[in-house]
């Protein structure tokens, strides 16, 4: 039993170093910014393992040909999986002042929610002007706005709560 593990485990890493070129081209053309060396030889190995696990009957050429295109694939997802992921971290997240209308407005908001929105009143009722405070109590109340007035006082939340995102819109 363990001979044929070892002869397996030798024809595995036979077949490993025939592959392995395809391994550092494609580490070449496709640069995941987060993986070394080591990262791009183990995906190699799982999916050799994997393509020999469940394809028996493949030639030669058509095992190489099919790891050749699984680990292009995997090398693709995960730089879109990264892309997605950067995408997120710099979309910050916006205050929209109907969605702030809306949570006001709901009947039992959680203890969290409640503090969260006291810290904000409290901030915005020391920042904004006697003016702005009238706007924000209409809002609060559910009266009708003028359009432009809504987005007048967004805007000055918004440069209120996000200081660095107003100065860098300017530049």
């Amino acid at each position: 039993m363990e001979e044929h593990d070892f002869l397996e485990e030798a024809k595995f890493d036979e077949l490993f170093s025939c592959v392995k070129p395809i391994i550092l081209k494609a580490r070449n053309i496709y640069n995941i910014r987060d993986w070394d060396l080591d990262d791009h030889l183990q995906e190699g190995r799982i999916i050799l393992s994997n393509i020999l696990g469940s394809q028996e009957s493949l030639t030669r050429k058509e095992l190489f040909i099919h790891f050749k295109v699984q680990y292009q694939h995997l090398l693709i997802d995960q730089i879109r999986r990264n892309m997605a992921q950067k995408r997120l971290s710099e979309q910050g997240y916006q205050l929209d002042i109907d969605d702030l209308k809306e949570v006001i407005k709901a009947k039992g908001p959680l203890p969290d929610d409640q503090l969260v929105y006291k810290s904000i009143e409290i901030e915005l009722a020391s920042a904004l002007s006697p003016a702005y405070l009238r706007l924000l109590k209409r809002l609060k109340a559910g009266l009708p706005m003028h359009r432009a007035d809504k987005y007048r006082l967004k805007m000055k939340i918004l440069s209120i709560l996000y200081p660095e995102s107003d100065e860098s819109q300017k530049d």
